[in-house]
């Protein structure tokens, strides 16, 4: 009976997450890393690839973005050097992560809370929803 259902599961839900929470957390962070980097920033590619296509992001203007218009706004925007800091990441569920961390520019010293929600699909981690809270100083 067991392994009935465990077959009926693996035919519903093919495309589950088969990644340790180590493991997961490493893979997420290497991801919103990549996303950072102006080789990712500035390739439609690169940005379709990480992206799922229902993306949908709320950015610091409370304006909300798709996919299309996320790339667009990306590949013109001003070259920044962000960097990652105190990362964490909770698995929802087995095919979706949901990763929290700020994010520092370099030049400016200007931070943003950051969350975002990683969808496990067709084999691969994308992007499906992100925002971005910018930190004022008091």
């Amino acid at each position: 009976m067991i392994a009935a259902a465990t077959r009926v599961q693996a035919l519903l839900y093919p495309a589950r997450n088969p990644m340790p929470n180590d493991d997961l957390k490493r893979a997420i962070l290497e991801l919103e890393e990549r996303l950072l980097t102006q080789d990712v920033r500035t390739s439609r590619q690169a940005l379709d690839g990480l992206l799922a296509d229902d993306f949908v992001e709320i950015g610091a203007s409370g304006n909300v973005y798709n996919k299309a218009s996320i790339i667009e706004a990306l590949l013109t925007e001003m070259p920044r050097q962000l960097t990652v800091s105190e990362f964490k990441v909770r698995e929802m569920s087995t095919d979706q992560a949901h990763a929290m961390y700020r994010a520092t520019d370099g030049a400016t010293g200007s931070a943003s809370n950051r969350s975002s929600v990683w969808r496990y699909e067709q084999g691969v981690w994308r992007m499906a929803f992100h925002r971005g809270t910018p930190i004022t100083r008091p």
